[in-house]
């Protein structure tokens, strides 16, 4: 009797490389997902160092033209932190998307891997049988061998 031979193991192998493919992107996204939150980080940072230091001039006193530097670099600074959150934002979108793909192709997976599991079974249950239906053969020959002798032995001891 041949082997196992699961029809649709090019079904199974094509869900495991997607899922195995998502899994990847996943962790690439998450990487700059990372390097994204980061730089807003440092921006958010940046900021509050700036005020910080602002204030304590301020206290200090300061001239128009300083005082104009602060403000366009607030602005910029300001202007920079939106522009990272909004970039943030969407990578933490992508990451979603990817994660619910992850997810969908798992299940894929699954459902073949169980179907593969359940075939498998059935294979060796099938396996079984044959083998218990061979074995009571060679049983029942050999009882069949065994009787025909004795029968055989009693007919020579007879004449």
């Amino acid at each position: 009797m041949k082997g196992f031979k699961f029809k649709l193991q090019p079904v199974l192998n094509y869900r495991e490389k997607k899922e195995d493919i998502l899994k990847r992107e996943l962790g690439e996204v998450r990487k700059e997902y990372e390097r994204e939150k980061k730089i807003l980080d440092n921006l958010m940072e940046a900021l509050q160092r700036s005020q910080d230091e602002f204030k304590k001039k301020q206290i200090k006193g300061l001239n128009i033209s300083d005082l104009f530097v602060y403000s366009c670099y607030f602005t910029k600074v300001q202007n920079d932190i939106s522009h990272q959150a909004l970039k943030v934002k969407k990578v933490i979108f992508r990451l979603e998307a990817v994660r619910e793909k992850l997810i969908g192709a798992s299940k894929d997976k699954k459902v073949m891997e169980k179907l593969y599991d359940k075939q498998y079974e059935e294979f060796c249950q099938m396996l079984l049988k044959s083998e218990q239906k061979l074995i009571d053969e060679i049983a029942t020959s050999g009882h069949k061998r065994r009787r025909i002798a004795s029968l055989l032995l009693e007919e020579s001891e007879g004449a």
